[in-house]
């Protein structure tokens, strides 16, 4: 399995002290992870396209997947033990492989 290149950013179109609302989540190269740019609810002559809504943390920390997968994999190279089995089983999930 191969996932959508890093670096990820959010497309943010709203925006709380709490939460972003949002339409895109790009990847690295040009690359789209999400996409609701054209995905539509309530009542479309209003103009209420979809969007998410998700937390800042969230956002966050969903856009720093490609980069903690990558550190997870050096850790498998240069870890001990108890690294690598911590390693291992996070990149296992990550990879949907558990």
């Amino acid at each position: 399995m191969t996932h959508t290149p890093g670096p990820w950013k959010f497309k943010v179109v709203d925006e709380t002290d709490s939460f972003l609302g949002c339409k895109r989540l790009d990847g690295g190269g040009g690359s789209t992870v999400i996409d609701l740019s054209d995905e539509w609810t309530g009542y479309r002559e209003c103009g209420q396209d979809l969007q998410m809504t998700i937390s800042k943390e969230d956002a966050a920390l969903i856009a720093a997947a490609p980069d903690m997968l990558e550190a997870l994999e050096t850790i498998m190279d240069i870890g001990d033990k108890p690294c690598r089995d911590i390693a291992r089983a996070a990149i296992r999930k990550a990879r949907d492989e558990e």
